[in-house]
């Protein structure tokens, strides 16, 4: 999946196409054999396998996002928009291969992330490469200029996958890395905003690494459920391998052991 070393052959179309592709070629295996089957039960079977797969392509090839997720059609349509945004698409698909491979975030240039202020950053893959920076910083300990990357998005104008993503590091970030009265606060005022939000409510209570620490986070400083919090906080470290990718789970156990951390030197404060 890692796109090639030099950036002008990325061939963008092309990865993206190859899944619905993919799915054509699958309804064609299950098709072509059912005109020539007999069978009232194989027939309608390969039949109906093979329109499924005939849909499902079409979907992923159709410029949509489901549940927040964007198809490989949205994909394409995205990344032709701007340079700046077909430039996001290969940094995204070449950090995550290199991470992949131990490299983490820490260990890129500071400027392998950058966004000008004149790039349309509602474009998801212009607001990934601000997203990637904001975490870049968050792992180097600049929590304040991570937090400050954030605010150039504005998460109700972009992908609703990568806005609640924002949210949500923005909430770690004003709950863990800061924890003074204002930006609990502010982080108490972003969760309530988004409590009657499908995609941000299943996002946040996924069993997924990647969204267990932000829960973590709110259930120890906002519900005061230290319990539940610890209990996420290893339920996270038990999944990490789960994503073999050694740069992202280092991120994530970093963030892990500062919410940690935090929460040992808070406790008595919390359980008042």
């Amino acid at each position: 999946m890692e796109p090639p070393e030099d950036e002008k052959e990325f061939r963008y179309v092309l990865y993206n196409a190859g899944g619905a592709l993919m799915n054509l070629i699958t309804s064609a295996a299950f098709l072509i054999p059912a005109f020539f089957i007999e069978n009232g039960i194989i027939s309608p079977f390969l039949v109906g396998m093979g329109c499924t797969s005939v849909i499902i392509g079409i979907s992923n090839i159709l410029p949509l996002s489901l549940s927040g997720y964007p198809s490989d059609g949205k994909n394409i349509f995205t990344a032709k928009r701007s340079p700046e945004a077909k430039h996001g698409f290969y940094v995204l698909l070449r950090t995550n291969g290199e991470m992949s491979k131990g490299k983490r975030l820490s260990d890129y240039d500071d400027n392998a992330f950058f966004v000008s202020e004149s790039a349309d950053k509602n474009n998801h893959f212009v607001a990934t490469l601000i997203i990637l920076r904001a975490s870049q910083l968050e792992e180097k300990g600049d929590f304040r200029q991570s937090h400050q990357e954030l605010q150039r998005l504005d998460s109700s104008k972009i992908s609703p996958l990568y806005g609640n993503q924002v949210i949500m590091s923005m909430i770690f970030h004003e709950l863990v890395y800061f924890g003074d009265g204002p930006s609990v606060n502010s982080a108490r005022e972003r969760f309530e905003s988004k409590t009657k939000d499908k995609i941000f409510n299943n996002l946040l209570n996924m069993k997924h690494p990647v969204f267990i620490p932000y829960r973590a986070a709110i259930e120890a400083f906002l519900e005061k459920d230290i319990d539940n919090a610890r209990m996420l906080i290893s339920q996270a470290r038990e999944l990490l391998p789960s994503l073999q990718n050694p740069g992202m789970e280092y991120s994530i156990e970093l963030a892990l052991d500062r919410l940690e951390a935090r929460l040992n030197t808070n406790e008595a404060d919390l359980l008042e």
